[in-house]
């Protein structure tokens, strides 16, 4: 696992601006489905309804891995919270966050840097805890929540919204079978990927030598992030978050989907991953979460 000091690919300015834009959730039909997974509104993100069930609860508001400058944003922003701490480890992610704060005039919000493999929080000091996308790099989990246990009041929450698949990306034969019968169906103009003007033939699993050399915390354990939170916090809602058909078919071919042709096909993915998860045939890769302190 990566030190406060060391350099990440998550301090690569060109790295983290490609991912914004490659990851599965970057169109907004994918993002409705997942709202409708949330919420059952498609305009009702995973975090506005947490927000929603916690009014006037907030300060301080505590954002986990908040990357370059996002939940913690668009909490002040809509007055859900007035005072918000926000970490994440790296140094260049954290300074863009600050300047995306000052451009947009937010008083209230204050970063610093936590690695979470080594928190060290105060005690009792939070009403809400938000992590989103960052638990399944973090190695000690079980310290993680233990630490996270300590800062909430008695009647504070953790929620988070996670990736939980396997580790590593190490997906199973019968999933792989899945995600490239899904691949076939797609055009090959839609397959084509933005790096080297290839189409995309086949999905395979993830080289882990490979993955780990690049970061060593990518997906280190998340298969236990959800057995481990249980140990510390009582679950209010734990319901699957899906995934595990989008996330790994639409990865970087997602930029080819923005005509309405790609649209349609998307509205259609989404709706066969629905089925796929809800008949057991796929099992999810994310997880919503929303807990108390036992």
């Amino acid at each position: 696992m990566a030190t406060a000091t060391d350099r990440t690919r998550w301090d690569s300015s060109e790295f983290t601006h490609n991912l914004a834009d490659r990851v599965w959730t970057a169109s907004s039909v994918v993002r409705r489905y997942l709202h409708r997974l949330a919420s059952g509104n498609d305009d009702a993100d995973w975090w506005t309804t947490v927000a929603s069930r916690h009014v006037g609860d907030f300060d301080p508001l505590l954002v986990l891995g908040c990357g370059s400058g996002g939940i913690e944003l668009l909490a002040v922003e809509r007055g859900v919270a007035s005072r918000v701490l926000a970490c994440d480890l790296s140094l260049p992610t954290l300074e863009a966050a600050e300047r995306s704060r000052r451009a947009r005039n937010l008083g209230g919000v204050h970063y610093f840097q936590c690695n979470l493999d080594r928190p060290q929080f105060p005690v009792r000091t939070v009403r809400l805890a938000i992590a989103h996308d960052c638990l399944h790099h973090v190695q000690e989990l079980e310290l993680l929540f233990q630490s996270l246990h300590r800062l909430l009041q008695p009647n504070g929450t953790l929620a988070f919204c996670e990736y939980t698949g396997p580790n590593r990306f190490q997906y199973p034969d019968e999933q792989l079978e899945v995600i490239n019968r899904y691949l076939a169906e797609i055009p090959r103009h839609l397959r084509v990927h933005p790096d080297n003007g290839e189409v995309v033939e086949k999905i395979t699993r993830t080289d882990s030598a490979s993955l780990i050399r690049e970061d060593p915390s990518e997906a280190v354990r998340s298969e236990d992030v959800v057995a481990a939170v249980l140990e510390r916090f009582t679950r209010v809602v734990l319901k699957p978050y899906n995934g595990g058909l989008l996330n790994p078919l639409l990865q970087n071919i997602i930029v080819n989907f923005h005509s309405e042709e790609g649209r349609a096909l998307l509205e259609y993915l989404c709706e066969q991953e629905r089925l796929l998860t809800e008949s057991g045939e796929l099992a999810p890769n994310f997880t919503l979460f929303e807990g108390r302190p036992k």
